[in-house]
């Protein structure tokens, strides 16, 4: 299982159309992460972190759980939510900012720019596949027989 610690604000600015909604940014957000499944399998676990305060006229964050900075940054509160973590090598923190992303890396976690988490596509490699070669069947039949040789004095 994966967390993802998501910059709000860096995120919804790189997606065209949401950040111009009138109705409510952040839950759209939520919703664009959720329709478009950014945080692969559902077992994953996504915080989102804004600057400022929660908006008036509440929302449910449904399967996120979501962060606001209050008074401070939230480059500050994202800062935090790394160091805290236990689990940090399956932690992904979601930021376009160095700072961050630096300070991620520099606590040993994962770490991923917007561009990257916008990719839908989040099935893992399977190591039998990234391990796999094209050969054509003569090679194949080849290695088999030399295998057999070897194997079978």
């Amino acid at each position: 299982m994966l967390v993802y610690i998501i910059d709000g604000f860096n995120l919804l600015h790189k997606i065209p159309g949401l950040k111009v909604l009138q109705f409510s940014p952040h839950k759209e957000l939520l919703d664009y992460i959720s329709q478009n499944r950014l945080s692969g399998s559902p077992k994953n676990k996504v915080t989102v972190v804004f600057d400022g305060y929660p908006p008036q006229d509440k929302f449910p964050s449904g399967e996120f759980r979501v962060l606001y900075s209050g008074a401070a940054k939230a480059d500050d509160v994202i800062m935090r939510q790394v160091e805290a973590s236990k689990n940090r090598q399956d932690l992904r923190v979601v930021s376009d900012d160095r700072q961050i992303r630096d300070h991620a890396r520099l606590h040993r976690a994962g770490n991923i720019g917007v561009d990257e988490f916008l990719k839908t596509d989040k099935r893992p490699v399977l190591a039998e596949d990234a391990d796999q070669k094209d050969i054509s069947y003569n090679l194949q039949k080849e290695i088999t027989d030399e295998m057999r040789r070897i194997w079978l004095k």
